[in-house]
């Protein structure tokens, strides 16, 4: 199932016509036509791709799971991802791996070892 054929689904199992959904989303009811009807973009001749923020409203205003939404416009979901994990994103690749060593054993994975060099003690040093 394309995008537009899931919104259009969705739309209309909640009795909204295009322009009901782009006042709940504020969007044009132009735009929303577009992202059903999967028109091609003018310069790469593709289907518009709504943005992560529109998949978002527009899951929201249909009161429909984000994930299904995500994969239906080509985006990952979520849930694969749990949210904590985004606050990680901008540590460097050691750091990751310390986390992530850290997680694996928490979680009961290994043998409950992580190496601790990785963590700075300058801060009790004041």
């Amino acid at each position: 199932m394309t995008f537009g054929d899931w919104l259009r689904l969705h739309r209309k199992r909640k009795y909204l016509t295009i322009e009901d959904l782009a006042k709940k989303v504020g969007r044009s009811k132009q735009y929303i036509s577009v992202l059903e009807r999967e028109e091609p973009h003018a310069l790469t001749g593709k289907p518009v791709k709504p943005s992560e923020d529109v998949v978002e409203a527009l899951a929201a205003a249909l009161g429909t799971d984000l994930d299904e939404a995500r994969l239906a416009a080509g985006y990952a979901p979520l849930k694969e991802v749990p949210a904590i994990f985004h606050e990680f994103e901008d540590l460097s690749e050691a750091d990751q791996l310390l986390v992530k060593q850290m997680i694996t054993s928490l979680a009961g994975k290994e043998n409950r070892h992580f190496d601790m060099a990785y963590i700075d003690d300058d801060d009790d040093e004041e």
